[in-house]
């Protein structure tokens, strides 16, 4: 579980309208969202950028990446590779890898309905990421416990760990310096008093 990067612990996601970005972007190559979608007819898993493609392996010609269905866009702090490389890391899930000019790489809900906190961590853990404490309220569905919900459960509880410590840190800095702005004060009060006396 350590090899899992503390970037994003404190990321919250940011809201955006897609449909502006998109409108934004459509003329150029800067924004890219890109995900796995399993074809009907064959079972592979293709990497597929936004719009419509056809199997890489049976030439079926039903896929269609929809993009971002959800106006949220995940943040993944310094991520080193390409959207296609994220999308391949995070499989054929609800999430697509976006690269935004502005934004930077991230994921994206490819749809909604109901709290998909779950699948959002699964996402962040799959691109190597401990999972932001913005989601540690789980929600407690009929989750099977199998080995992708451990593993979220397990880098959740890294996460709070890490963040606590964080805070705790914080906290005897912040002693710190409360103690020598009082003892610096008092000081200043002590010379006062014996000029005055």
């Amino acid at each position: 579980m350590s090899s899992l990067r503390a970037d994003a612990i404190r990321e919250k996601p940011l809201q955006i309208c897609w449909e502006d970005a998109f409108d934004r972007y459509w003329d150029t190559d800067e924004l890219q969202c890109v995900e796995v979608i399993c074809c009907d007819n064959c079972g592979h898993m293709n990497v597929v950028e936004f719009g419509e493609a056809e199997c890489s392996k049976c030439g079926h010609e039903a896929l269609t990446a929809e993009g971002p269905m959800m106006n949220y866009f995940y943040p993944l702090p310094k991520y080193i590779g390409t959207a296609h490389k994220l999308a391949e890391e995070i499989g054929a899930v609800c999430l697509c890898a976006v690269d935004h000019p502005e934004l930077g790489m991230g994921l994206a809900l490819t749809g909604g309905g109901m709290d998909l906190s779950w699948e959002i961590c699964a996402g962040y853990v799959a691109a190597g990421y401990l999972p932001p404490t913005h989601f540690s309220n789980l929600p407690v569905f009929a989750q099977e416990l199998d080995e992708e919900n451990k593993l979220v459960l397990f880098a959740m509880k890294e996460s709070l760990e890490v963040e606590a410590n964080w805070c705790k840190n914080r906290l005897g800095n912040f002693r710190d310096t409360q103690k020598a702005i009082y003892g610096r004060h008092q000081k200043a009060v002590e010379r006062k008093r014996l000029k005055a006396g």
